[in-house]
């Protein structure tokens, strides 16, 4: 195909579709578990007898933010699921 063609907004069509599905490697442990985040947290937090605040410092944030999630408002980022995964076993 000339390269005039690919300028002017020309694409070729596939001859086949195909589509891939499978698990995502970055996907929160949480996905996988019965409840949801925020019953889960909630329900782990108190079996272990910690408050909102010792929790949050373990995870090295904010009780709000840690409240946010328990009642579901924000979820967290990918860069805390492995601490939260610790915590879920």
């Amino acid at each position: 195909m000339p390269l005039a063609a690919w300028r002017k907004g020309w694409v070729p069509k596939p001859f086949c579709c195909l589509t891939l599905t499978a698990l995502r490697p970055d996907q929160p442990p949480w996905t996988r578990a019965a409840a949801p985040l925020p019953t889960l947290l909630q329900t782990q937090r108190l079996q272990r007898g910690l408050t909102h605040h010792q929790l949050a410092r373990r995870l090295g944030v904010s009780r709000r933010t840690l409240l946010n999630w328990e009642l579901g408002l924000t979820s967290p980022t990918p860069s805390l699921w492995p601490r939260l995964h610790q915590l879920l076993r």
